[in-house]
């Protein structure tokens, strides 16, 4: 609520309709699927610039009855916070799986990455990750299981 009740009543940022395209250009330049160290750097140094502008955005009126300006406000908090796991998670993995294609880590690294991560962003924009081993066995012998393979599509 103290989240919802300060977007809602904030004055003095931009609207989020001037932010919201300034996030999007960060993470499509800097996070699109083919990937490299250098520039998954420099679109996180964007994205930490963006930091006040995202923080700070603007809601003129704090009516609580069909108010947009509200739900665009409250949406771009959303998926900022989602834009920055997404854009540390991304510098963090050095290898390529899936639609995560690092030009300088070409090949899929199971020794290392074969596992499942678990990110929490705090109130700083700092980004712990956790780790669970993936398990490779199905609960029944019933059921087949098929073991990791490189994607050949």
């Amino acid at each position: 609520m103290q989240r919802f009740d300060r977007t809602r009543h904030s004055k003095g940022g931009a609207k989020p309709g001037e932010v919201r395209p300034q996030m999007q250009e960060v993470m499509q330049s800097g996070f699109s699927v083919f990937r490299r160290g250098d520039t998954l750097k420099e679109g996180l140094d964007k994205l930490i610039a963006l930091r006040g502008a995202l923080e700070n955005v603007t809601v003129d009126n704090a009516s609580l009855m069909w108010n947009v300006g509200l739900v665009s406000a409250l949406e771009l908090a959303n998926l900022a916070d989602q834009a920055v796991v997404i854009a540390h998670s991304a510098c963090s993995r050095t290898e390529s799986r899936g639609a995560h294609a690092r030009e300088d880590f070409k090949e899929r690294d199971d020794k290392n990455w074969l596992k499942h991560t678990v990110a929490w962003k705090d109130a700083d924009w700092n980004v712990k990750f956790a780790y669970r081993e993936v398990r490779l066995n199905t609960l029944s012998n019933e059921i087949q299981s098929f073991p990791p393979a490189v994607r050949t599509h």
